[in-house]
């Protein structure tokens, strides 16, 4: 596979917003060849500001299109890598979802369950704390995985999500822990009252 900055290099007999793009970038130190992101040639024409940023920026476009269609197609892995992150999220999704039809209709024991207090609280909140955690697990690892210039947007829209989500849980655990610890224990009768001594004689008895 051929790289952006290597290919548009190489073009023969480019039109003039091409040949005008490469003037532009042949001598500049900061133009992004290292990498494959048309945001990242986008950024540098941006920051730049010529006269001609217009012309250069649909130029940069238009021959990253060609760039694309260009390539090979990628095989099976290369198509399953570029969604793994939707793939996941499917997964995780079915999971739930199997889950909790399984509970509805094939486990007959879930409503008597769920009709106790204490069991239906206990589901509750470990329900709404492990999707709060696996949330902010996929917001850290799409950070790392998520092109740069799609991070910024979506990481505003996750964080304002999770603050409500962390409010509600820290709301929940507070209350549901707060209730069992300050439940008093059951009283359990004591061993000297659960039976008397066999040769303790009768009230009112005579001892002989």
């Amino acid at each position: 596979m051929t790289d952006f900055a290597s290919w548009l290099r190489a073009q023969a007999n480019p039109d003039p917003d091409t040949a005008a793009l490469r003037a532009f970038a042949d001598p500049r130190a900061d133009w992004p060849w290292w990498t494959n992101s048309l945001s990242d040639y986008v950024s540098v024409i941006q920051a730049a500001n010529p006269p001609n940023k217009d012309n250069l920026v649909s130029a940069v476009s238009v021959n990253y299109g060609r760039w694309q269609m260009g390539q090979a197609r990628p095989g099976l892995l290369g198509t399953l890598a570029s969604h793994l992150g939707a793939l996941l999220l499917a997964l995780f999704g079915l999971v739930v979802a199997v889950a909790i039809f399984y509970g509805l209709f094939f486990n007959p024991k879930f409503f008597a369950l769920m009709a106790q207090v204490n069991q239906a609280r206990g589901l509750i909140t470990f329900l709404f704390a492990f999707a709060t955690i696996a949330i902010i697990l996929l917001v850290a690892i799409t950070t790392f995985w998520m092109p740069k210039d799609e991070v910024q947007v979506r990481f505003e829209k996750a964080k304002d999500l999770l603050t409500i989500l962390i409010g509600v849980m820290g709301t929940i655990l507070g209350f549901y822990f707060g209730t069992v610890s300050s439940s008093p224990p059951a009283a359990t009768p004591s061993t000297s009252s659960l039976s008397a001594p066999a040769d303790q004689p009768a009230a009112g008895g005579a001892s002989h």
